[in-house]
């Protein structure tokens, strides 16, 4: 089994992509590029930078971003996804966009009797503590 750990230390740079470059780019990467594809709302991109490429075995690994306030924090934006062109260093790595699921984490985070009350999102910013 393939198993890899990460510290805060193991952090790259990279820029998000928006979902129609994104969309664009991967879709120009396909074997058959004329053949019509569409990359689902649920996901976002970041990279296709040459400095990183993640690859198989990467699933899972968090894109976080620094909250806007004074405090060190760090929100959850997404979680790559498998992905589908592994190796070519100009495309972006495919996301799970986290905030689309906000709806289904909160419902499963009551089923076990917590609290969601911790946090406010608003444009996919958490701009209030609880």
């Amino acid at each position: 089994m393939y198993e890899r750990f990460i510290s805060a230390s193991d952090k790259v740079l990279v820029p998000v992509v928006s979902h129609q470059e994104c969309q664009n780019k991967l879709q120009k990467s396909r074997k058959n590029p004329r053949r019509p594809w569409k990359l689902h709302p649920s996901f976002m991109c970041a990279g296709g930078n040459h400095n990183v490429q993640f690859s198989k075995g990467d699933e899972g690994f968090p894109l976080i971003c620094p909250k806007q306030n004074p405090e060190v924090r760090h929100m959850l934006y997404g979680m790559t996804s498998r992905d589908l062109f592994c190796g070519k260093h100009s495309d972006p790595t495919v996301y799970v966009d986290v905030a689309k699921f906000r709806d289904w984490i909160d419902a499963k985070i009551m089923a076990i009797r917590l609290t969601t009350k911790t946090y406010t999102i608003r444009d996919k910013i958490i701009i209030e503590y609880y």
